[in-house]
């Protein structure tokens, strides 16, 4: 169980523990429940080092989600909008993006202070992940995908450029 896990987190501060992943070389401590299992507990890395609250790509995740979450909220309303066959004016617009922005703000702010009560700094944590190669598709799915030449060109996705045209206009 994660509770096993060592932390200097204070556990009614923090509830939920670290997290291992698979293949992660760990050390620990063994003892035997009261219903007689076998229980670990001191669960550090190998090298002694505590195992973080947060991961690599926890602020990326929480900005992804944010982004996704805002969306849907803006889509609805547009969506409601073009079903009731009205036409939204142009203040009406203008308070769907700044609702969506704020929620993704909100979002955002809320992931940095989880980081920061953890005692970690967030400019250790990437705010995107990176790019994935998109693969040509193949007939035969025998075959191995193959990278055509302009794959690894990554062009910047719709919602990240509204996003930076909304953090340079609220600036």
């Amino acid at each position: 169980h994660r509770s096993g896990i060592a932390s200097d987190l204070p556990t009614e501060k923090f509830p939920h523990h670290p997290f291992l992943r698979r293949h992660e070389r760990v050390k620990f401590k063994v003892k035997t429940s009261e219903d007689n299992r076998y229980v670990a507990y001191d669960v550090m890395f190998a090298n002694g080092k505590a195992i973080p609250p947060h991961r690599n790509y926890f602020l990326a995740n929480r900005v992804e989600t944010a982004k996704i979450s805002a969306a849907t909220g803006m889509l609805k309303a547009l969506e409601q909008a073009a079903s009731d066959g009205t036409e939204l004016s142009s203040d009406q617009k203008e308070a769907l993006l700044d609702d969506f922005f704020n929620t993704y703000q909100t979002a955002v702010s809320q992931a940095e202070q989880s980081i920061r009560d953890v005692g970690m700094k967030v400019e250790d944590f990437p705010r995107t992940k990176p790019a994935v190669r998109k693969y040509s598709h193949q007939a035969d799915p025998a075959v191995p995908p193959t990278t055509s030449s302009n794959d690894n060109v990554v062009e910047e996705d719709p919602l990240e450029k509204l996003m930076k045209s909304l953090d340079e206009t609220k600036a």
